[in-house]
């Protein structure tokens, strides 16, 4: 029980509290200079994923953490704008070694390296909402 409980803090530490305390301290900064953040997230805060629950929940938690905060930013009429993006998983050289022999992965949460940083680009130079 005890591992299980330190395995949630941790979790939520690394994914939530940690991004939360970010934004508060960098909003004063953005706004001043009309900034824009781009939140890194996972596919499994949209959508649940067997064998995470706990990666699931901290991730569904930060998603809406941020879009709620993506709601008051638009509400003040802030200068911050603020991209959700809900990235899969990204086939990288090392994830490919890694499940060769391990789980399957669905096709709809495999991202390739390239196309992704493309598309994150993208998103940052148009500041669109979520990716």
């Amino acid at each position: 029980k005890q591992w299980y409980q330190r395995r949630v803090a941790i979790t939520a530490g690394v994914n939530v509290y940690s991004y939360m305390e970010l934004y508060r301290a960098l909003v004063p900064v953005l706004e001043h200079n009309a900034g824009h953040i781009f939140l890194t997230s996972s596919l499994f805060g949209e959508i649940p994923v067997q064998n995470a629950p706990v990666y699931a929940a901290s991730k569904h938690a930060l998603n809406g953490f941020f879009y709620s905060v993506q709601q008051e930013l638009l509400a003040l009429s802030s200068n911050v704008t603020l991209t959700v993006g809900n990235l899969g998983l990204i086939m990288t050289e090392e994830l490919s070694g890694l499940l060769v022999d391990g789980p399957s992965i669905p096709q709809f949460a495999r991202g390739n390296l390239h196309a992704c940083a493309r598309k994150i680009i993208a998103t940052l130079s148009t500041r669109q909402r979520t990716l």
